[in-house]
């Protein structure tokens, strides 16, 4: 993933599913803004000597930024703030990305979370992503459950933006947990809810005949 300089405080307003704080409303609902693009502004050198110096800088530069976007970067479908106060954004181009949706207050989620980070260990160019649905306002019980379970970092908060999930509604997802399976093309190659979440390995082993089989795939736009 992607992180930006943007912090992200934690006690915010609240963003849970649920609209009391109830654990068993938090796992179900919808709703969920766009960061502004960053720019940098470069002064041009006032002499003749400035000038030029500045043109090669500004070349050189140039030269970097085309070979490193080339290479290493992808297309970032959307940012979320993570657990740790930063912000991520959430890239394409790399490997498969496995977008796994939980709630605190899941229990299936808290029986099938261990199951699912033993069944992804040995499996090479992913990278496991989990999304949290319940928002900061549960930031303890998020942190407590992310421990416990050992998840991987960073985790991201799901957040609304004009009334919608950022990441939970762009994907249909409306129960926990729900793994979505995109390929390194940003396309979406499976969703598996509940159980179902646990038969990954072998729809990955799908996702990457299709990929060699250049199947189109489901567009994550």
């Amino acid at each position: 993933m992607k992180p930006v300089s943007t912090p992200f405080p934690r006690a915010s307003s609240s963003t849970g599913r649920g609209k009391s704080s109830s654990p068993s409303q938090t796992t179900t609902g919808h709703r969920r803004r766009k960061l502004p693009a960053s720019w940098r502004d470069f002064s041009e050198g006032k002499s003749r000597k400035g000038r030029s110096f500045f043109l090669s800088l500004l070349a050189a530069a140039f030269a970097f930024s085309f070979v490193f976007y080339k290479v290493a970067s992808g297309k970032v479908l959307f940012y979320l703030p993570a657990l740790s106060g930063e912000r991520y954004g959430v890239e394409t181009g790399r490997q498969f990305n496995l977008l796994y949706f939980f709630s605190a207050f899941c229990p299936d989620c808290r029986e099938m979370t261990p199951l699912l980070l033993k069944d992804l260990k040995g499996e090479g160019n992913i990278l496991l992503i989990p999304v949290n649905v319940d928002g900061p306002r549960f930031y303890n019980a998020v942190e407590q459950f992310v421990s416990t379970l050992s998840l991987p970092s960073p985790v991201l908060f799901d957040e609304v933006r004009e009334g919608k999930f950022v990441a939970a509604d762009r994907f249909g997802v409306s129960i926990t947990p729900t793994l979505v399976v995109l390929s390194p093309d940003g396309g979406v190659c499976a969703k598996l809810e509940g159980g179902s979440v646990l038969t990954v390995r072998k729809r990955l082993k799908d996702c990457r005949k299709e990929e060699v089989n250049g199947i189109g795939m489901q567009s994550a736009e």
